[in-house]
């Protein structure tokens, strides 16, 4: 746990001498939004289920769930680039400490970031928010969070692998058209319904809304909590067992000498 708070710590060093681009990743969900809004109109005259609000919460979550899959694996190949993963492998901090502490700075980082934007949105368009279920509502970002991370972490081995950062940005395109966050994952054509329902990443979104907005559920309400906790234990399995392969191991090695 110290290595992980310290790496966390350093980072956030770097983030304050890097004030402006620190400053502009707080700036960008409300700047990425502002088309949303100002066309918000036209979107919910042509479908009478879609609310400003429902685009903000979507929009939002989404871009911070996409910054912490993107950043899990920028983290691991900035370390290859910069042959940091020759020490990590050779001392006893384990590759997940190393990605933990990159992203726990860049959680809060761009947390405060999603956190105004939703704020100033909700002041400056009189949104009405539920408020009711708002410990759910921190639990669902939690758990987005470990299942984020997770997924980041476990594509950073393609990444790596094929030496291509674009696989990321590939594969997180594809989840963030199966999550449904700008429109609703019931009216999408069968087999792309089902296909959707499998994405870990929907379910907390699909409760969020629910909570927030009172939108009805995609399935059963704590059938959706148990599909989200059991993601997120089996994603954490899944890369503590990836991360720790031999062959993973190898790569960063490999291509931490080079």
């Amino acid at each position: 746990m110290s290595y992980i708070i310290e790496i966390a710590r350093l980072k956030l060093k770097i983030y304050k001498i890097n004030f402006v681009d620190s400053i502009s990743i707080q700036l960008r969900p409300l700047v990425t939004l502002i088309p949303y809004i100002l066309f918000s109109q036209y979107f919910i005259k042509h479908h009478q289920n879609l609310t400003s609000e429902f685009i903000v919460i979507s929009f939002l979550l989404m871009l911070f769930v996409g910054n912490i899959v993107i950043m899990a694996s920028l983290a691991v190949y900035d370390d290859i680039t910069h042959k940091r993963s020759l020490y990590y492998y050779f001392s006893d901090i384990s590759l997940y400490q190393v990605i933990l502490g990159n992203l726990l700075a860049w959680v809060i980082v761009s947390l405060i970031g999603t956190i105004a934007a939703f704020v100033t949105l909700s002041l400056f368009h009189d949104f009405q928010w539920n408020t009711e279920h708002i410990y759910f509502v921190i639990g669902l970002i939690i758990f987005e969070i470990i299942i984020s991370i997770n997924a980041g972490s476990m594509i950073a081995y393609f990444v790596l692998k094929f030496n291509n950062i674009r696989i990321v940005f590939y594969v997180f395109s594809i989840l963030l058209f199966l999550s449904g966050y700008l429109y609703p994952i019931r009216i999408f054509p069968s087999p792309l319904k089902e296909i959707a329902s499998l994405n870990p990443l929907f379910y907390p979104l699909d409760l969020m809304r629910h909570y927030l907005l009172w939108t009805p559920a995609f399935i059963d309400v704590h059938l959706e909590w148990v599909i989200i906790v059991v993601a997120a234990i089996l994603s954490t399995w899944g890369t503590c067992y990836f991360l720790g392969k031999r062959k993973y191991k190898h790569v960063l090695v490999s291509k931490g000498h080079k």
